[in-house]
């Protein structure tokens, strides 16, 4: 028979194992709570290294963002002062040109009060002939050398100025001698202040390319050797006008009158003509490309001798008519003008 366990050693028994799950347990309890502690310190510090690397990056982008305003702020402040110099550039050199403008305008006006002053002072005085070649040469001197410098409606008074003075006019005996002066581009428009009434004028072998000439009486006047390409006659009155040897280039005549007119010697390649010539001289005329109608060339009180026609076909070659000395003296003489 199996020995019977006494009550001591069961309520022992019972309190060791008692003890020993208190044990166990409480055990338990520590490793459950030591793992908690492990993971939850390591997602805290997980969280932590995350939050970190997040704050890490808002702090970088903030950085990039503030380096790129920062960067876009210098590029507009560069822009604009850039922007603000070359304005300032612009308006010193368009003040320095206008000073430019302004001081050249004044030197011309000055030159032309001088020059008006200078002949009136000659011409009023009681002892001036209109005969005398020293003065008359001098007069051309000043003249020639003002209209060089002037502007083109100073240019314009100066011509009138001389006109209204007796001085450069086809009918007196020794008119002023304008050879060379330089009236290129001069406009002569009638006006309520300007009547444009120029007859007998006298501007032979003067330069006056594209000069224009637009409700004016010129009745006589004379344009012998003068340089008139791209010249235009409006609206003018111009019978028994002469322009022999002229180079006329180009020129318009419309709505002028050409009554009479002398183009001898002249060369008017491609001129336009509104109008019909009646009693012109166009002996050794070149009127080749020119629009001359077909009534101007047809009409018997025209003189074509040794005439090119606008188709290029020429007149009767009269050789009496002809530069005995050939056309390179004439070309020269012209280039030296």
């Amino acid at each position: 028979m199996p020995p019977v366990e006494s009550t001591n050693d069961v309520q022992q028994n019972k309190y060791c194992r008692y003890n020993c799950c208190k044990l166990i347990l409480s055990t338990l309890i520590l490793l459950t709570l030591g793992i908690f502690t492990v993971f939850y310190t390591f997602q805290q510090d997980k969280l932590a290294r995350y939050n970190r690397e997040q704050d890490l990056n808002i702090a970088r982008d903030n950085r990039e963002q503030y380096l790129n305003i920062a960067r876009y702020n210098r590029e507009q402040d560069l822009n604009i002062a850039r922007d603000n110099r070359e304005q300032d550039l612009r308006i010193a050199q368009e003040q320095a040109a206008q000073n430019v403008r302004e001081r050249e305008k004044l030197r011309k006006q000055a030159i032309y009060d001088s020059y008006i002053a200078e002949i009136s002072k000659i011409i009023l005085n009681s002892e001036f002939n209109k005969s005398d070649v020293k003065k008359l040469t001098y007069i051309r001197t000043q003249t020639l050398n003002a209209l060089h410098q002037l502007d083109l409606n100073q240019k314009r008074e100066v011509i009138v100025f001389l006109y209204e003075n007796g001085l450069i006019r086809a009918k007196t005996s020794n008119p002023v001698d304008l050879r060379g002066a330089d009236l290129t581009g001069v406009k002569f428009v009638r006006s309520a202040s300007f009547l444009c009434e120029l007859n007998d004028l006298y501007l032979a072998r003067v330069l006056a390319d594209n000069i224009l000439f637009d409700g004016c009486q010129l009745k006589q006047s004379v344009f012998n050797g003068a340089s008139l390409n791209g010249a235009k006659f409006l609206n003018s009155n111009t019978p028994d006008c002469s322009y022999e040897g002229a180079d006329m280039v180009q020129v318009i005549f419309n709505g002028t009158n050409t009554w009479g007119v002398n183009f001898a010697s002249a060369d008017l390649r491609n001129a336009s003509f509104f109008s019909t010539l009646t009693k012109t001289n166009c002996t050794n005329t070149d009127l080749s490309g020119s629009n001359l109608s077909k009534q101007s060339l047809s009409d018997p009180r025209n003189i074509y001798i040794n005439t090119r026609f606008p188709n290029g076909s020429f007149s009767a070659i009269d050789t009496k008519q002809l530069v005995k000395d050939g056309g390179a003296e004439i070309i020269v003489s012209k280039q030296a003008q």
